[in-house]
């Protein structure tokens, strides 16, 4: 049994209370001399540290001690012996303080200031000590405020919010059956504030998030996980059936918005996603510098006839498994032809119909804990609570200032009223089709919603309460697209 020496009283590396209580005092010149040796006296040395801290934290000690050239401080594991290091940081003469890395693994550890003997010291004792421990502090690492927080369904492709907090680390995308946590699919750094954003993979299926932390010593350790779903992607296109050859035309969009996503024109039927497929593609715009107002400018052929429209989504091959790097994940017909009527790239104008409220005259709810608050749309009709209504071709920009709320409405769509419970609360609001049963809600109460599929927006959950509505997921994205709170 290693036996643990403090300056002639011993203890069992097995007594762990009889050492722990060692290990927090201030060791004394007499206390570190070997038993047998002839050393002149060390000069006294302090820790001060917190008794817990965090798995992979950086935590500062405060020392005191001779600073003698090569002396250190650094944490081992607990085990009565202390003769292998984590992580060690030399001491400076001209401050008083040292960062150190904790172990990712739990578990108890000792930090030590040591100092090195010189070759006149060595030869003194004769027996191969190398160094002489001035200072003992015992810590604990332990789980200390860590979380991971993602949505539970997602997007093909969509770029998802991830919340964290903890210790600086890695946050890795998995094949959810994968245990190798070498073979990431996607990765990040988490170094920044929480939350980040990452991109989902084009397959559907099931996937992990792992928030995994290093610490001293190479140590690593997983910190949380989150399970995620990929489902299919909700995608529509604005735009023109008809369009003249060769003239510009807008289309807005909604869909997952990855970074190298991009939506092109090519020939009826086409399925190729690389320039070595051969296939004619007539003009394409990515998507990156348009997720805020989602509209691009597209060129019709110069040749009439039938073409295609295609939303095509990428996921960087960054990771280390294997994943599709492109899929085609909605097309849409497009006929070019001499008659067919102007359609403008100018969507200013429509932006700028920020459909006022329908009716003045009609009064917001009288009482937030009222029927309006919580009846879902049993009581919403046109003309009944009716807050907005989107009538112009290209679809409507919605600014609600007594909220502070925007979204971007689908011609013709509407909207109760929105409000709040409170100062605080978060904006609630019906959203309809009035070509259809498609009914969306914004925050809606556990009651409305309970057993629906709600995806998070950056205004909260946005809940589809038509799930076999084909229109509703196609409002749906779009507002889990475009809404936001007003500057």
């Amino acid at each position: 049994m290693p036996r643990f020496g403090n300056g002639g009283r011993y203890f069992d590396a097995g007594d762990a209370r009889g050492l722990r209580d060692a290990l927090n005092q201030t060791l004394t010149p007499r206390e570190v001399q070997q038993a047998e040796a002839a050393l002149p006296p060390a000069p006294p040395a302090t820790l001060e540290a917190p008794e817990i801290a965090g798995r992979a934290m950086q935590i500062e000690v405060r020392w005191s001690g001779p600073a003698r050239e090569g002396d250190y401080i650094d944490i081992v594991p607990f085990d009565g012996a202390g003769t292998h290091a984590f992580d060690a940081t030399p001491v400076v003469a001209d401050s008083d303080t040292v960062m150190l890395t904790m172990p990712a693994n739990l578990g108890d550890y000792v930090l030590r200031y040591v100092q090195p003997l010189s070759e006149e010291e060595q030869a003194m004792i004769a027996d191969g000590t190398r160094e002489r421990t001035l200072a003992l502090r015992n810590i604990s690492v332990v789980d200390i405020d860590n979380f991971l927080r993602a949505p539970d369904v997602a997007g093909q492709g969509a770029m998802v919010s991830v919340d964290w907090a903890g210790p600086k680390g890695f946050l890795g995308l998995y094949h959810a059956s994968q245990t190798n946590l070498d073979a990431w699919l996607a990765g990040m750094s988490l170094v920044e504030s929480s939350p980040v954003e990452m991109q989902m993979p084009l397959d559907e299926g099931d996937y992990t998030l792992r928030y995994i932390v290093e610490g001293s010593g190479y140590s690593s350790a997983e910190l949380a996980v989150e399970n995620i779903t990929v489902t299919a992607a909700q995608i529509s296109f604005l735009a023109p059936d008809r369009v003249r050859p060769g003239v510009d035309f807008t289309l807005i969009w909604s869909g997952p918005g990855g970074p190298r996503d991009w939506i092109d024109l090519v020939d009826p039927g086409t399925d190729g996603l690389y320039s070595g497929d051969g296939y004619s593609e007539y003009s394409y715009t990515y998507l990156r510098n348009s997720t805020e107002d989602r509209a691009i400018t597209l060129t019709a052929p110069d040749v009439p006839g039938t073409y295609e429209l295609r939303y095509i989504a990428e996921f960087p091959p960054s990771g280390r498994d294997d994943t599709s790097e492109r899929a085609l994940l909605f097309r849409q017909g497009l006929t070019v032809a001499a008659d067919a009527l102007d359609w403008s790239p100018d969507i200013s104008e429509t932006v700028a119909a920020t459909a006022m409220p329908v009716a003045d005259e009609v009064a917001l709810p009288a009482s937030p804990e009222g029927d309006a608050a919580t009846s879902g749309f049993d009581d919403v009709a046109i003309g009944d609570d009716l807050g907005y209504l989107c009538e112009e071709q290209l679809g409507c920009l919605i600014e609600d200032r007594k909220t502070g709320v925007s979204f971007f409405l689908r011609p013709g769509w509407g909207t109760d009223f929105p409000y709040r419970d409170g100062p605080e609360a978060p904006v609630r609001i019906n959203f309809f089709d009035t070509a259809s049963e498609a009914r969306l809600s914004l925050n809606a109460p556990p009651e409305v919603t309970e057993g629906t599929l709600c995806l998070p927006s950056t205004m909260g959950p946005v809940c589809n309460l038509t799930p076999d509505e084909p229109a509703a997921p196609l409002g749906a994205t779009l507002l889990l697209q475009t809404i936001q709170p007003l500057n």
